[in-house]
């Protein structure tokens, strides 16, 4: 019904694009160090145990000895991962650490998760400007259809009353 009402301008979703240029991602080289409370420990001698042994012994041999992880066998190594694909809550813990820091603790479920930064790396990821166009071009489309489609709602409820007898 709204179909030729749609009025999109193509110029502009352009230069939104042009303005674009690539994109850059950040991709964090991880080690991990995953732990449960031990019974009748109190967990902050356990964290100090933990991290005395990553002081005296680094890290990679902290991992084997005390990780639960799969992990553990490589020393804690998770390999790269992209920026986007962490948790809000690892993200913002290691958002602002650099090369060979270790985050605070980490409570996730009922266990306790330290992570290392071993590397950081930027990658630029270039920009197909026909599929980003067609995105935005689709999602104006919606945008749009949904706004007609709630000004006919709002109308048709306006003139219409339903009674239920």
């Amino acid at each position: 019904k709204y179909n030729d009402q749609i009025n999109i301008d193509k110029e502009n979703l352009l230069k939104k694009i042009d303005n674009f240029d690539n994109m850059v991602r950040v991709e964090y080289k991880l080690s991990e160090i995953v732990f449960k409370k031990e019974k009748d420990v109190d967990l902050n001698d356990q964290i100090k145990k933990i991290k005395l042994s990553i002081i005296n012994n680094g890290f990679n041999n902290t991992a084997n000895i005390y990780s639960i992880s799969e992990s553990s066998k490589l020393g804690g190594d998770i390999g790269w991962i992209d920026e986007n694909n962490l948790s809000e809550i690892i993200f913002k813990n290691i958002k602002d650490l650099k090369q060979n820091e270790i985050t605070d603790i980490i409570k996730i479920g009922n266990n306790y998760l330290l992570l290392k930064i071993n590397e950081i790396r930027q990658k630029n990821i270039p920009i197909n400007k026909e599929v980003e166009l067609n995105k935005m071009i689709k999602f104006e489309t919606n945008k749009q259809l949904n706004q007609f489609s709630k000004i006919f709602f709002e109308k048709t409820r306006m003139n219409y009353s339903i009674n239920e007898k």
